[in-house]
């Protein structure tokens, strides 16, 4: 009878698993690629970036879209969350503090090859995934704008990773 208990036990916990992973389906697996480009900093590569919408154009503020960073160095999740607000202060946007707390909550650190994908929806909510397993969401609309402007805006660090990113060069 234990035996029996256990074994119910144990396909109760993998109905369970197989049904929260199924509302974190990969969201952009019919995506098409806008641009992608590569990130570096001196002479460190820090990541390769990929932009992605339904329809394989981008369009300022319109969603729903797909960022992908492919991290090619380890980057402490509290580096990366300086960085965020880093950028968000040098664009001079308005940010709220507690999406950088909510930021603590769904990032890791990123090791070489880890990716995270940002998946805006429709609704403007903003969807992480760490390789490829759903990491958490931000429901504010104004996150997503403020969150891609750190690549898309006219206003970057990196004006060329921009420019491939949203397609104005040569996708290869």
């Amino acid at each position: 009878m234990r035996d029996l208990k256990a074994l119910v036990f144990v396909i109760w916990v993998l109905l369970l698993a197989m049904v929260s992973s199924y509302g974190h389906a990969n969201p952009v697996a019919n995506y098409k690629l806008v641009g992608k480009g590569q990130m570096t900093w001196f002479w460190f590569d820090v990541y390769k970036a990929k932009l992605l919408t339904p329809s394989g154009n981008y369009q300022k503020q319109t969603w729903p879209l797909a960022l992908e960073l492919i991290y090619q160095r380890d980057i402490s999740r509290d580096d990366l969350i300086k960085a965020t607000k880093d950028e968000w202060q040098r664009q001079q946007l308005n940010y709220q503090a507690q999406w950088l707390t909510k930021l603590e909550q769904i990032w890791p650190s990123v090791s070489e090859n880890d990716s995270l994908l940002l998946f805006v929806d429709s609704d403007g909510v903003s969807h992480f995934y760490y390789n490829s397993v759903w990491a958490g969401a931000i429901k504010d609309p104004n996150f997503s704008g403020a969150f891609t402007a750190i690549w898309l805006s006219t206003n970057t660090l990196k004006p060329r990773l921009r420019d491939q990113l949203v397609g104005a060069v040569n996708k290869s």
